[in-house]
């Protein structure tokens, strides 16, 4: 492993809060990788992202680890600042971030809401992006929370206009966590697959064929319709939802790093 400089950042977005995140660098890097987190955990909460780390670092890869709003560290809280609209504002000032650090983004790897909101950036607002991976994603907003089509999404959104209604938000089960009225209206808005449909990078999608909370079927049927032929879908038998388990999360990591060691000696060959 070369030396590798690890630093406790602060991002401040454009329109106010602060980001904390996590950068480590390489000696020597000029590329980065960003990793955004899924709904209701931080940056140190997805196992999948803190062990394939290393590992894209030994490749040479700058990494960046950050919580967005509402969520970890970071300033906001969840019912009023927990937006589509807020965590893509996170993660063009991320992006901007690493640009001041004379880094080049050359890939994201996203899970669960964070894949939505990496799918709609790539699609809307960063270009030439080389690598997209997408774990369990969230590719369809309506079935996730204004139609939900898996057991936990029922049981948390079945009735979510009563909720607003009686209490002006959702409180996830089991959970601190409250979603505001604000995202259930963006949910009709945004399309991260629409958006992923104009990606021409490469692409991977891992999605466990257990999964409970975000339908797999999602991902195939998004994949299917995809005209890039650099897309690729792997899915994991037995994974629930974030690969938490084992030996899923051993999997989930090896194929990452074993994707992006393959599209990195293809540009250098």
């Amino acid at each position: 492993m070369r030396h590798l400089s690890v630093q406790a950042i602060k991002i401040r977005t454009p329109d106010g809060f602060l980001l904390r995140g996590t950068l480590r660098t390489p000696r020597g890097s000029r590329r980065a990788i960003i990793f955004c987190h899924g709904m209701t955990v931080g940056r140190d909460d997805e196992g999948i992202f803190v062990r394939v780390e290393p590992l894209l670092n030994a490749l040479g890869y700058s990494t960046l680890r950050f919580d967005f709003r509402a969520h970890g560290r970071s300033q906001g809280g969840p019912v009023r600042d927990f937006t589509v609209t807020g965590q893509l504002t996170d993660l063009q000032a991320a992006c901007h971030f690493l640009g001041e650090e004379q880094l080049e983004i050359q890939g994201i790897i996203a899970a669960s809401f964070g894949a939505s909101i990496a799918a709609i950036h790539v699609g809307r607002f960063l270009r030439g992006l080389q690598i997209l991976v997408l774990a369990n994603p969230v590719l369809s907003y309506r079935h996730l929370f204004l139609s939900p089509d898996t057991p936990w999404a029922r049981t948390h959104f079945l009735d979510f206009r009563r909720q607003l209604d009686e209490q002006g938000f959702v409180r996830l089960e089991k959970s601190t966590f409250k979603i505001g009225p604000v995202l259930f209206r963006e949910a009709d808005q945004y399309d991260p697959a629409d958006e992923l449909s104009k990606f021409r990078g490469h692409l991977l999608i891992i999605h466990g064929d257990c999964d409970t909370k975000i339908s797999l079927l999602h991902s195939v049927r998004c994949f299917r319709a995809l005209s890039n032929p650099k897309k690729t879908l792997r899915i994991v038998n037995g994974a629930e939802h974030g690969f938490h388990t084992e030996p899923h999360e051993t999997r989930v990591v090896e194929m990452i790093h074993e994707y992006v060691r393959e599209v990195t000696l293809q540009g250098t060959s």
